[in-house]
């Protein structure tokens, strides 16, 4: 969650791109909304997402893993160089249910975004 907060802050795609796998929708996404506000010239300011429950299993030994999270993500204001509000967002509470694997490094294969109460698809 801190690569996720860091690449918002500061717009620096390299370690989140370096995480995420060709195959997440999600990480695509994010990257695709980093980058557009990093154009901009503007930047995003929160607190830090928290992580409120986490649930990780193996489903392929040394393979491939789930995660299970609800986090809890600040309120956020993208501002402009100059510093004045451009936009906010109220944050919330969220479940994030995510395959990862492991090849010579991590790697985050695709996340569905849930409400809280919401029980993943698998």
């Amino acid at each position: 969650m801190q690569l996720y907060d860091y690449s918002f802050a500061s717009g620096n795609l390299e370690p989140w791109n370096g995480l995420a796998s060709e195959t997440c929708d999600f990480c695509r996404d994010i990257a695709a909304d980093v980058a557009e506000i990093g154009q901009s010239g503007n930047r995003t300011l929160n607190e830090p997402t928290s992580i409120v429950t986490s649930r990780v299993w193996m489903i392929e030994p040394a393979k491939w893993f789930g995660a299970d999270l609800i986090v809890r993500e600040a309120p956020s204001t993208q501002v402009d160089a100059t510093g004045a509000t451009v936009a906010t967002d109220d944050g919330g509470e969220f479940r994030l249910a995510l395959a990862l694997s492991w090849a010579d490094g991590w790697k985050v294969d695709e996340v569905d975004v849930l409400d809280p109460d919401e029980a993943p698809k698998w």
